[in-house]
């Protein structure tokens, strides 16, 4: 299975429950290439890789129609033939620390973290934001020198595309409709 195939299989709304992931053979960048063109190709989203100033700032950023900046994406690409483990998800709380930081004070713009997992019991596309981290080390008094993303609380590939889509309705000028109750 190429990578390509991967990602159309982890992007289908109709998910068959078991995939032969030995045969995925590809690097984590060919992954996310896959994964950038699928997104245009299918839904116009324009995803692009750029050079930023400080390694703070994710690698990716998500583009508008008027090329604006409509969010800034850093993805992890996990491939095992045995299950999912937390030291494959998680980061060194450093790094992910000084991009929240960023995020909420340089960026103006929300950091999505998109995880491309392929493993023997978990296969799919899913994400979290650097709100959804920012709030919970505000909750918990974070204090680790690792940062282990909380697998229950992530969006999955359908969630994320309906963002993705909200944000270019409303770059957009296309506002979602709104249905009043009286």
């Amino acid at each position: 299975m190429s990578g390509q195939e991967f990602i159309s299989f982890c992007c289908s709304s109709t998910v068959p429950l078991i995939l032969d992931n030995a045969d995925i053979c590809t690097s984590e960048t060919d992954i996310i290439d896959c994964f950038i063109q699928y997104m245009k190709t299918e839904y116009k989203i324009n995803i692009v890789a750029w050079e930023p100033s400080s390694s703070a700032y994710p690698n990716y950023m998500f583009l508008g129609g008027d090329r604006g900046i409509l969010a800034y994406i850093s993805f992890r690409y996990i491939h095992s033939s045995s299950s999912i483990t937390l030291d494959d998800i998680s980061w060194k709380s450093k790094e992910v620390l000084k991009t929240v930081c960023a995020a909420s004070s340089q960026l103006d713009r929300p950091v999505f973290y998109i995880y491309l997992i392929n493993t023997a019991d978990r296969i799919g596309i899913y994400f979290e934001t650097d709100e959804q981290i920012r709030d919970r080390w505000l909750s918990t008094d974070f204090s680790s020198d690792i940062y282990t993303p909380v697998t229950a609380e992530m969006g999955d590939f359908q969630n994320l595309l309906s963002i993705f889509l909200d944000f270019i309705r409303i770059n957009n000028g296309q506002f979602p409709k709104v249905t009043l109750f009286r």
